[in-house]
């Protein structure tokens, strides 16, 4: 703590350590611990609850048996985090999180005229988001039953968490789905968590679409057990465009036939049309071979 925040001189810091010690072994009232859950480099809030109608002491703030910032009626405090600051009201907040800055954290509100402190506990998360999912897929037969096989993985995340798989098509809950496996795995370099989740299909003649998920991060749609193609279906796709093409180009030939041969039957009124006409014979001659 002390390479990030600046820290009381050394007067202050045993004059706190004894407060802190005192507070420490006095018996508090708890009520209860507040979770607290917020992204790496945002911020955190920790709201104590205090009597506005009663006369205040000291409201100090502390992690574990750190002093984090606070507020005394007499004396004035040194050492507070430079993260965080309190307001009026006796709420902190807590700004740029590491995750080094996770744990168990107390307010100590002490009344005048009171035995011992009134306490709130907290318990903080850093968290940082998992990379989105990303998958394979592998299926085969097996005794002429089909199954497919699909593990989603998510990387560099805090803390450790599931990967979750989420139908998109409504209706059966598991929809064909006979194993899952979830495994983390903690990165001792980097601190952070690779999440996986591996689970087989037996396959019907229903496509099966899903998503993995994991701390509201979402992979894409994923498809699987799609039914095989009928060839009976592939051959009639492919006949019914080729008869078409077939009857279109006899009608155009059968057309052009029968033009010409009527051209061929009238006589010709002059010498102009005797020539367009021997050439139309030629043209015809030399499409029919």
């Amino acid at each position: 703590m002390a390479s990030s925040y600046n820290m009381p001189s050394l007067r202050s810091l045993r004059t706190l350590e004894c407060s802190l010690l005192l507070l420490t072994i006095l018996t508090a009232k708890a009520s209860g611990i507040q979770e607290i859950s917020e992204p790496v480099n945002g911020s955190a809030t920790f709201k104590c609850p205090v009597n506005e109608n009663r006369e205040i002491e000291f409201v100090y703030l502390q992690k574990d048996n750190l002093f984090v910032n606070g507020h005394h009626s007499e004396n004035s405090i040194a050492g507070k985090w430079n993260n965080t600051k309190m307001d009026k009201n006796f709420t902190f907040y807590m700004y740029n999180l590491e995750r080094s800055l996770s744990g168990h954290y107390k307010c100590f509100i002490m009344y005048k005229k009171a035995e011992n402190p009134e306490t709130r506990e907290y318990n903080l998360t850093v968290t940082v988001p998992y990379s989105k999912p990303s998958f394979t897929k592998e299926c085969n037969n097996r005794n002429d039953i089909r199954s497919c096989q699909v593990t989603c993985m998510a990387q560099d995340g805090y803390p450790s968490q599931k990967i979750w798989i989420v139908l998109v098509q409504s209706g059966n809950d598991t929809n064909g789905m006979v194993t899952s496996r979830n495994d983390s795995v903690f990165n001792l370099t980097t601190k952070l968590f690779s999440s996986t989740v591996t689970a087989e299909f037996n396959c019907s003649n229903t496509e099966v679409e899903f998503v993995c998920s994991v701390g509201g991060v979402v992979s894409e749609t994923i498809s699987i057990c799609s039914p095989p193609s009928n060839p009976a279906t592939i051959i009639t796709a492919c006949t019914v465009p080729l008869a078409l093409l077939l009857i279109v180009a006899g009608c155009f030939i059968y057309k052009k036939c029968r033009k010409n041969a009527e051209n061929n039957n009238r006589p010709a009124r002059n010498a102009t049309e005797v020539e367009i006409l021997n050439q139309e014979v030629e043209s015809t001659e030399e499409f029919r071979v």
